[in-house]
């Protein structure tokens, strides 16, 4: 069905007249019969009748017409949702982060980005590296944001946008706790409690410590941040985490916090992608608004 023909069609229908069709359209009024007569001929279908000088909708026509109303008003409220696109009003990301930037540096720019955009819709997945980096490969997420320390894929671009540093945290009633510094011989008799394999601040700090011939005695294993920030804080080990997932801690004096000597355990965050990932522009906009916000939280 040729669409010009229908809407020919549909203004004759709607005013019930061939010069007011005509007129509304900005083309002649012999243009205008010559499609509708075109549309009746494809369709084997009377959709006009005249009577002396009188237009009326045949009951095809009078079906056809209601129809025609729903395709240009779907027709319209699409035009208007890819111009909402176009300047970034609506449309959706798919964002894969690992726990340091999903939990304790992203939160806060999407609620921020969200008051600016509030028809886009965005989808975070939160877990270890090793699980977000598995998401891109599956094309689950449109891009990831996490820490360095694991070996990316040679399709991926990464980009790093930040700094993040790992500290020795260790409870208030640590003999520890007292010094603000500590030497990698102070934690060979320790107990740890780390991430699980697969943890980007994991592969960082295990990588550090090997390179010094340092062997730990890792007792616990946690997926989660929380859960080793309270069980360091009961005395139960000792840890290393980002610092950024330490301000509340530090306010309430619930763990200390320490560097140590020697090693360094200063990480890059990256942006990583699919080299062959198109961005719509929403999201292109939306990963220029987070890469400047993280940089700034620092």
């Amino acid at each position: 069905m040729n669409f010009n023909h229908l809407r020919s069609f549909y203004n004759v229908g709607k005013y019930l007249s061939f010069s007011e069709a005509a007129k509304n359209l900005y083309i002649s009024q012999p243009t205008v019969s010559i499609q509708v007569r075109k549309l009746e001929e494809e369709l084997q279908t009377k959709l006009i009748e005249q009577l002396g000088k009188k237009i009326y909708l045949t009951d095809a026509g009078k079906r056809l017409y209601n129809y025609a109303s729903e395709i240009f008003k779907l027709a319209k409220e699409a035009n208007l949702m890819i111009n909402d696109i176009s300047d970034f009003n609506i449309g959706q990301v798919l964002l894969g982060a690992g726990t340091t930037a999903g939990i304790y540096l992203l939160p806060e720019l999407l609620g921020s980005f969200k008051a600016d955009y509030p028809k886009v819709e965005i989808k975070l997945q939160v877990g270890n590296s090793k699980l977000i980096i598995q998401r891109l490969l599956e094309n689950e997420i449109d891009f990831a944001v996490i820490g360095e320390g694991l070996g990316l894929d040679l399709d991926f671009i990464s980009k790093s946008i930040t700094k993040d540093e790992l500290v020795l945290i260790v409870s208030p009633n640590h003999p520890l706790a007292t010094k603000h510094e500590v030497s990698i011989l102070d934690l060979c008799n320790e107990t740890f409690i780390l991430r699980e394999r697969g943890s980007s601040s994991r592969e960082i700090f295990e990588k550090a410590i090997i390179k010094n011939n340092i062997k730990m005695n890792v007792a616990m294993e946690f997926n989660c941040v929380e859960a080793i920030k309270k069980a360091v804080a009961a005395n139960l080990g000792i840890s290393v985490v980002s610092n950024s997932a330490l301000k509340l801690e530090k306010q309430l004096n619930a763990v200390a916090s320490l560097k140590i000597k020697d090693l360094d355990l200063v990480r890059n965050i990256y942006l990583v992608y699919h080299k062959d990932k198109e961005f719509t522009n929403i999201i292109k906009n939306f990963i220029k608004y987070i890469s400047l916000g993280i940089d700034n939280q620092f």
